[in-house]
């Protein structure tokens, strides 16, 4: 299994008092072409949008919780943003005490390279590609158009309809994809230590397959192939494999 590893900019080129209960905030892209975004602690919803010029950034939260503070600063072509504890504490670690949702809208032709120490993630429908590294949570990527990467140590990812590479890792939690019809990637790689790996892929799909497991099962209803190319890489520690057709 690859280590994960987070990423803490700390670099401020503004933040926000926290006098309220909430924050609603927008930051202008600047022409930059990677939104990277760090967090923990929270849920966080992505919407992707081609209609949006700015990132947009909501925090929904117990109301007798400190509001946290976004910084943000341009690295090169990168907007990069962090939601950390107020009175600028480390984000790492930040286990929030109260529940809370940041909802996260960005345009969709910026790659997306997110970072969290704990948090569910949700995105629906990225047309870039996704980079996500979560510490602790469970991860849901609908309908990719581009390709994903996701690392997570504890919690499940469930990818659906993907329609370009992807390459998935969880040290503790499940690992499911489904490929859409229309895909066109070059590889397919997943892997888990304890839980169980799970691909789907569409009738006439032909791909080079390799499917293991040291502890567990395998189940491959898609069968034998002889195609030299895409590649489609399986593997659970001690779970099971599930190679579906």
């Amino acid at each position: 299994m690859r280590p994960l590893f987070f990423l803490c900019v700390l670099v401020v080129s503004s933040a926000l008092p926290a006098p309220a209960q909430s924050l609603d905030r927008s930051v202008d892209r600047a022409g930059a072409k990677v939104l990277q975004l760090e967090a923990g602690g929270a849920a966080i919803v992505l919407t992707p949008s081609s209609d949006l010029s700015t990132v947009s950034v909501r925090v929904d939260q117990d109301k007798s919780a400190p509001v946290p503070a976004l910084q943000s600063v341009r690295q090169g072509n990168r907007l990069a943003l962090s939601i950390k504890p107020p009175g600028g504490a480390p984000l790492l670690p930040f286990v929030q005490s109260h529940a809370a949702t940041y909802t996260v809208a960005y345009p969709a032709d910026m790659r997306l390279d997110l970072r969290l120490s704990n948090g569910d993630v949700r995105i629906s429908k990225p047309s870039a590609s996704v980079e996500i590294y979560d510490q602790d949570g469970n991860i849901t990527i609908e309908d990719p158009r581009a390709s994903i990467t996701v690392e997570n140590g504890e919690g499940n990812i469930v990818v659906t309809g993907a329609l370009a590479p992807v390459d998935l890792a969880a040290d503790n939690g499940n690992v499911d994809a489904t490929l859409a019809s229309g895909w066109s990637g070059d590889e397919v790689r997943m892997q888990s230590g304890t839980g169980t790996v799970r691909l789907t892929v569409p009738k006439g799909f032909r791909a080079k397959v390799d499917v293991s497991s040291d502890g567990g099962v395998v189940h491959n209803t898609f069968g034998a192939s002889n195609a030299r190319s895409p590649f489609v890489w399986l593997y659970a520690l001690k779970g099971d494999v599930w190679l579906n057709q």
